[in-house]
């Protein structure tokens, strides 16, 4: 079935309908555009009515003042010289967010401000813009010291004392020396080859000791430990430390009681063990009770002891000696025993003792002690004693020190198969009463002398009278000790040597100490004298005990030799010095006489000397004489100052050397007020106590020397040519600051934006730029500056110098803000003509509207009445069909 008619037109009529609809909204789209474009009129409009414009004082050609309409041309037009037109009172600028000025072209053009001119140099630039060269002038370039007269100081040349006078004699005369003196401590050390002991094993450290190891002992600890391991000492080495050979140990406050059965070898190493026995402790022997026959003890020294004891076998080194050997030890100090067989060295010995050496203070109450030995062999042991040396007292508190008590001063009691060689004994031996008795050697009664080997022994008997080497036979006088007595040397050749020192030193305290006193050769021929007489060698060993007395102060004799010692020296004699009451100290049944030929001697007129002084020259005095009156501002003449020196002082005399040594320490000590009252008053300058008197002093000249002055010196300023820019020059000033503008960099702007109002208005109303001015007159601040500082300066350092100020209308006197009339009048016709074209438009709309509106009624009433007619003929239709 077709569409029908009405159909196809209610389709045509829905067709319309839309195109209708479509219409409608585009008049509505366009009337909302007039809506906004009005009100976009009225905003100008507002705007407008606020507008402000920047009103600027300016000049006119003819010289009348107005304010116009500032733009860019005005303000900067007064920049440009000989510029013609209107120009501003006052130049200002923009300066934009970045710090650079913003120019005009007339001024860009005037002044170069483009890409040239920031990369000339100044020089160029000034002298392109300005024609004009820069000029010169003196500047000050350093100062340098000039001096002046004026003395600031000079050399001193002070005087130089070799020598200081000495007349008075030291004292040193040269005694006799008897052979037996204590060498105890230097025949010790002599056979001393220290061993280094660092790397040992310490046996303070060890439980038991090993065969065939070599153990030290640093400390005390160590000598205790070693007492307790006595059972395996065989094949042992045991050493002292090398670090206590100097120090020695000091065992005061320890209790000892020796290492017993030793069996190794001990070397002391040169150590000395002090303070046995003291500090409230007990000693009882000094470093062994005993060793045995494989045992060696060598170079040990034990030093002021005090072994105290109520047993028997006690000794200085080694209580029992069970077959070793001992060598090289030395004991001194004391020993209290009640019991017997007390020794210095050793208790009993059955063993060898060899090079040992005692000094004892022995107190017993019994029998068999001895100075080295108590008890000496027994059968199957030799004991022996060789080249052994003691001195000290032995006293027997319980009876007589004799044969019977067998107490001696080498051995109390000798058994069988002994030996005693080469030995030295000087020990007193008292009873209870404290009297000298015999017994040096003693050996048992009972023993046949043919077992007892004596040899070279020697006491003696003016210490012990009743004295006897051993109970067994004369071994002779040969045997009889004379003490050696060794007087100062005397040289063969000159007759010169110590006992000639003596003689002299003697002679000068007899005669005040007087060198011409003392005839050398006269002296000489005396000691030849002596030297040829018989028995001379006891008579100088005599005369020598007597000078040395003098001389020392302990002559008793109230000067009376040394007055027979100057009469045989002037008459040429020797008879009073060696008469009877002056040869009363040594003799050939005592003594033995060395007289050296060489050694030491003693120079008693060493002492006896003048001072010696040597002073500058004549001419150096007067001349720092003449300096130092300069220095405090006296007004002389050099060559009078020379003159009056030269006059006053005679230096061809002693005395005359010695004031003018004086004079020099009196220059020396700044006295310039004294010597110039001399000087003036043409006298001598004299210290109240000469300091270099001719009975004590020679003085002698220093070489001529220079005298260095130094003058005071004043400060002169030292000036230089240089090339400037004269900056007081208008054209210069001006020119310098717009090339330092160029190196900050600069904005041309075009010629309608230099002369349009409303572009500085709105540059500025948006925040763009602000108002600028600077100082040309600035420029003398860049007095001294280089081109690089210039360029190289911060934009702080740049604006401080320049006096850039950024300005606004507020503040400017020049410049002012006023309404913008002619604007407003223009804006107000825009207004109103916008608004008449848009209410036009807006009617014309409404029309249009209008019809669309007329033409969607008409369309839509016919296609009601289309539906109806469609739906009626449907019915129908269906009917009829049906």
């Amino acid at each position: 079935m077709g569409m029908s008619s009405s159909q196809a037109r209610l389709l045509t009529l829905t067709a319309r309908m839309h195109d209708i609809e479509h219409r409608a909204q585009k008049i509505e789209a366009d009337k909302l555009r007039l809506a906004n474009d009005s009100r976009k009129a009225y905003e100008e409009y507002l705007i407008a009515l606020d507008s402000k414009k920047i009103q600027y004082k300016s000049i006119a050609s003819d010289g009348s003042i107005t304010f116009r309409d500032a733009t860019m041309n005005i303000m900067q037009n007064g920049c440009i010289p000989n510029y013609e037109g209107e120009h501003a009172l006052k130049n200002l600028f923009l300066q934009n967010q970045e710090g650079k000025i913003m120019v005009t072209p007339s001024v860009a053009r005037e002044f170069w401000l483009d890409s040239w001119a920031a990369t000339k140099s100044m020089d160029d630039y000034i002298e392109g813009i300005t024609g004009k060269h820069k000029s010169t002038r003196e500047v000050a370039s350093g100062s340098h010291l000039e001096p002046t007269d004026e003395i600031l100081s000079f050399t001193k040349i002070a005087n130089s004392i070799i020598r200081n006078p000495n007349l008075s004699v030291t004292y040193n005369p040269i005694p006799n020396t008897t052979g037996l003196d204590d060498v105890i401590y230097d025949n010790f050390q002599n056979e001393i080859t220290t061993v280094d002991t660092s790397g040992m094993v310490d046996i303070a450290t060890v439980s038991t000791l090993s065969a065939g190891t070599n153990y030290v002992i640093n400390d005390i600890a160590g000598l205790q430990n070693l007492s307790t391991l006595y059972a395996v000492t065989s094949g042992v080495t045991v050493y002292m430390s090398s670090n206590l050979v100097a120090s020695g140990l000091n065992m005061s406050g320890v209790n000892w009681d020796g290492i017993r059965d030793f069996a190794g070898t001990f070397e002391g190493n040169g150590v000395v063990i002090k303070n046995l026995g003291q500090g409230g402790a007990t000693a009882t022997n000094g470093i062994f009770k005993s060793i045995l026959s494989s045992a060696k003890v060598k170079n040990i020294g034990v030093a002021d002891a005090n072994i105290d004891t109520t047993v028997h076998e006690n000794g200085g080194i080694v209580g029992h000696n069970i077959g070793g050997h001992i060598e090289n030890c030395f004991f001194t100090g004391t020993i209290n025993t009640i019991g017997s067989w007390s020794g210095g060295i050793v208790g009993l010995n059955l063993g060898t003792i060899k090079d040992c050496s005692a000094k004892i203070d022995m107190t017993t109450n019994y029998c068999c002690d001895g100075g080295i030995a108590g008890h000496n062999g027994e059968a199957g042991y030799i004991g022996v004693l060789d080249h052994c040396y003691v001195t000290g007292s032995l006293t027997n508190t319980s009876g007589t020190t004799s044969m019977s008590d067998y107490n001696g001063g080498l051995v109390g009691h000798n058994m069988d198969t002994t030996v005693i060689k080469d030995c030295v004994t000087t020990v007193k031996m008292r009873d209870a009463s404290g009297n000298f008795c015999g017994g040096v050697v003693i050996g048992d009664g009972n023993i046949d002398s043919t077992h007892l080997t004596i040899e070279d022994v020697i006491y003696d008997p003016s210490i012990n009278p009743s004295g006897t080497i051993t109970s067994h036979g004369d071994f002779g006088t040969t045997d009889i000790f004379k003490t050696p007595v060794t007087t100062p040397c005397i040289y063969p050749s000159t007759m010169e040597g110590g006992f000639y020192a003596n003689i002299v030193g003697a002679l000068l305290k007899n005669n005040g100490e007087n060198p011409d006193s003392i005839n050398e050769a006269d002296i000489k021929a005396y000691i030849s004298a002596l030297m040829s007489s018989s028995g001379g060698d006891f008579a100088i060993a005599n005369i020598n005990e007597y000078l040395y007395k003098y001389i020392s102060g302990a002559d008793t004799t109230g000067g009376a030799f040394v007055t027979a010692l100057q009469n045989d020296i002037n008459s040429h004699a020797i008879s009073n010095t060696t008469a009877s009451a002056y040869q009363n100290v040594f003799d050939s049944s005592k003594n033995t006489i060395s007289i050296p030929t060489t050694g030491d001697t003693w120079d008693p007129l060493s002492g006896i000397e003048r001072g010696l002084v040597k002073i500058p020259t004549a001419t150096n005095i007067a001349d720092m004489l003449y300096y130092s009156f300069k220095k405090t501002g006296k007004t002389v003449d050099q060559t009078a100052v020379r003159n009056w020196v030269n006059s006053k002082y005679n230096t061809s005399t002693t005395e005359g050397k010695s004031k003018l040594a004086d004079l020099n320490d009196a220059i020396q000590a700044g006295d310039i007020e004294a010597i110039y009252t001399k000087f003036t008053a043409d006298d001598i300058f004299e210290k109240a106590t000469p300091s270099y008197p001719p009975e004590k002093w020679d003085v002698d000249f220093l070489e001529e020397q220079t005298i260095d002055v130094t003058y005071k010196q004043k400060s002169v300023t030292d000036y230089t040519t240089e090339s400037y820019w004269d900056t007081t020059d208008p054209d210069i000033a001006q020119a310098m600051v717009w090339w330092l503008v160029a190196q900050r960099g600069v904005i041309v702007v075009t010629e309608e934006q230099a002369s349009n109002y409303k572009y500085l208005n709105n540059i500025m109303e948006v925040g763009e730029a602000v108002l600028t001015t600077f100082k040309p007159e600035a420029v003398s601040s860049l007095s001294g500056m280089s081109e690089s500082d210039i360029r190289s300066m911060s934009d702080e350092q740049y604006n401080e110098l320049m006096g850039i100020i950024n300005t606004n209308v507020a503040v400017e006197l020049t410049v002012h803000e006023v309404a913008d009339e002619k604007g407003l009048k223009k804006a107000e016709a825009d207004y109103e003509a916008k608004l008449r074209l848009i209410d036009r438009k807006d009617r014309n709309y409404d029309t249009k509207l209008a019809a669309v509106e007329s033409e969607r009624n008409a369309i839509k009433q016919e296609m009601e009445t289309l539906k109806t007619v469609i739906h009626d003929n449907g019915e129908r239709t269906f009917k009829l069909f049906s």
